[in-house]
């Protein structure tokens, strides 16, 4: 998931009409982090509970929530930090336990675990010959299904592209993996599943890798 720093409105489940302004800020390298200005006049529930919002993206919901405590910055306001373990874009989960059928999720370096190629560039070794007429073929890579206990495992590969002008652009295929449950599944299961794919690729390519982007549905 790429960096998020997003101001907003935030409120605590049950207390929309109590909302506080406050600002988002995500990492990868670093945590979730709530300030607000102000704090919430009701506690989370819980050691480790929800908070709601919207911010510019939309909506969002953060889960295992804990407090960092008030300060006071300038005199007479006071500002309160939150950090989650989790969140969830996209929508606002009052359910205790959020379900889903599947996830979406794209690692970085995936390509050196794959190792498969769907470009041949022969052709661009004689580039310098004035005569020349290049070509790229591109062979589509089939998507890889396995199953287990809970369902199946997919990969498959996206096209993209990026910085495209008069001169050229560049074309890229993205390694992602698709997560189908055969039943509704708590998100903190799919989470566990995810960090188990994670673990599993890290070990074969002996080299560590980002989370660049999780979506469930």
């Amino acid at each position: 998931m790429k960096e998020l720093d997003s101001s907003g409105i935030f409120w605590l489940p049950d207390h929309e009409n109590d909302p506080l302004s406050g600002r988002l800020t995500y990492s990868p390298t670093g945590n979730i982090m709530l300030t607000l200005i102000g704090d919430f006049q009701n506690s989370l529930r819980g050691p480790k509970g929800k908070i709601f919002g919207t911010i510019k993206s939309g909506e969002v919901t953060l889960l295992d929530c804990f407090s960092k405590g008030v300060w006071r910055r300038i005199p007479g306001i006071s500002e309160s930090g939150y950090i989650a373990n989790s969140m969830l874009l996209g929508h606002i989960f009052e359910e205790p336990e959020p379900l889903f059928l599947s996830a979406r999720v794209r690692f970085s370096d995936v390509d050196s675990w794959i190792g498969r190629t769907p470009l041949d560039d022969r052709d661009l070794q004689d580039l310098d010959n004035s005569n020349s007429k290049p070509t790229v073929k591109i062979q589509p890579i089939e998507d890889s299904i396995s199953s287990f206990s809970r369902g199946k495992i997919t990969v498959r590969h996206v096209w993209n592209y990026r910085d495209r002008s008069i001169a050229g652009l560049t074309l890229y295929q993205e390694p992602h993996i698709l997560i189908q449950y055969d039943s509704p599944t708590p998100f903190k299961e799919i989470a566990k599943d995810v960090g188990r794919l994670e673990s599993f690729i890290t070990l074969c390519i002996d080299a560590s890798i980002d989370l660049d982007e999780f979506v469930v549905r």
